[in-house]
């Protein structure tokens, strides 16, 4: 075989005609041998390939995609061993792109992380930021009091407010929150902005429902109510979002403002699928009924406008009524009237509202927006197109519409004033 020379699987070729028969590879090669080795815990392998000369802190790309240095693989793989004897040979835990510290934490690696952290003067400091992200993201609690444990200063080192308020709302999703909640909080005690953080942390904690996690922040300190820098708090949120025992949770804190009470109010007719009339009526019970009565007319015209009947009528028996400025002014029925609101229209007839009483535009109103179905309502009931509202019909006129046309014809408007602009309207 002298002469011959072999190419192995791992890419390697060995020379046969050498009597000491020497291995001999190329660069990416010998970097694929040394992280798979030490990937895999072959530490005699590992050694092998140092002693004859391969970079310690050699990088290679796996199919992956991830990049990883010797010791990046020992600690995705939790070889503590591994790990300790690299650091003992000098490999570098100050390689941001190798991040080993981060991917032990991902991976839950105790052992590890402990000994990464016992060499603070090698290790890069900013992986406490990448480690937390993805221990909370993870659910790795064990890491995570180990981080709590940290002195703050070198908590500090490496870990700021966007790193704790990244790492929050991911530990949310993760199926271990109620033991990673306490840890994370702590690690976030040490920032100045740590009330900011837990009022953020609530908001996210509203949004997705969690009654448990809005208890247990609520003993941390967070606020239900909104804090003068931010738009909206976690009673808003959580109203918006249709979660009704986040909400009487919340209320029953006596801590809401009346401010973010009227504003989520307002989220209550948000017009969307979810039914929010238990959550409006707990908010009235709550004081909003004060701020509801304060300004009528605005809580009022949105729900006709944006809600469903049953959230006007629950307006309605709280005592919010329209406020006529004019005689002239457009009143409930005539707004529902202009947004096609007929289950409204229906519900303030119910409730005692005269449909004609101040509202003289109602049907005048309802042509307009072209409205069939509330003009169609408002005919049945009692709106007189040949006294006081045929100004609707002089808008139908104008506006051409022949469906509207013909209904007024079909409900007595006088045909000498439908029938020209009908005909007219038609195609020829």
């Amino acid at each position: 075989m002298d002469g011959v020379r072999h190419v192995t699987p791992s890419g390697a070729r060995r020379d046969f005609s050498s009597s000491n028969r020497r291995l001999r590879f190329d660069r990416e090669s010998t970097a694929r041998l040394l992280v798979s080795a030490s990937f895999h815990n072959h530490i005699r392998t590992v050694k092998f390939l140092l002693d004859r000369g391969v970079g310690i802190n050699r990088r290679y790309r796996m199919l992956s995609g991830l990049s990883f240095t010797p010791i990046a693989a020992a600690a995705h793989n939790g070889h503590v061993d591994l790990v300790r004897w690299l650091v003992s040979q000098g490999a570098d835990l100050h390689a941001q792109s190798s991040m080993p510290f981060a991917v032990a934490c991902r991976n839950g690696h105790l052992g590890v992380v402990q000994l990464i952290l016992s060499h603070h003067n090698l290790y890069n400091p900013l992986e406490l930021g990448r480690g937390l992200v993805n221990a909370a993201r993870h659910g790795q609690v064990e890491i995570l009091e180990v981080l709590a444990s940290q002195d703050p200063a070198v908590l500090q080192s490496g870990i700021d407010a966007e790193d704790v308020e990244d790492a929050l709302p991911k530990a949310f999703l993760c199926s271990r929150i109620p033991s990673v909640i306490g840890p994370l909080l702590r690690i976030a005690h040490v920032f100045p902005s740590y009330q900011q953080l837990l009022d953020s942390c609530m908001g996210a904690a509203a949004q997705t429902g969690n009654v448990w996690l809005v208890e247990s922040l609520l003993q941390y300190g967070a606020r239900p109510s909104a804090p003068p820098s931010f738009d909206r708090g976690a009673l808003c949120i959580a109203v918006k979002h249709g979660h009704v025992l986040v909400v009487r949770l919340l209320l029953a804190q006596g801590r809401v403002s009346d401010e973010e009470l009227g504003r989520a109010l307002l989220n209550a007719l948000t017009p969307d699928k979810i039914d929010r009339v238990d959550i409006a009526q707990a908010l009235l019970s709550a004081g909003a009924n004060e701020v509801l009565l304060r300004n009528p007319m605005d809580f009022l015209f949105v729900a006709i406008a944006q809600s469903e009947a049953p959230m006007v009528a629950c307006l309605w028996q709280a005592g919010a009524r329209w406020v006529y400025a004019r005689a002239d002014d457009e009143g409930p029925a005539a707004t529902a009237a202009r947004f096609g609101r007929v289950a409204t229209l229906d519900t303030l007839r119910t409730l005692g509202c005269d449909l004609r009483a101040h509202d003289e535009q109602a049907l005048r109103s309802a042509v307009q927006a072209g409205r069939c179905d509330s003009v169609q309502y408002l005919l049945e009931h009692g709106a007189d197109l040949r006294a006081r509202d045929s100004e609707a019909v002089r808008q139908a006129v104008l506006q051409a519409d022949p469906p509207m046309l013909e209904l007024l014809l079909r409900f007595g408007a006088d045909p000498g004033m439908i029938a020209p602009a009908l005909a007219q309207s038609r195609p020829r």
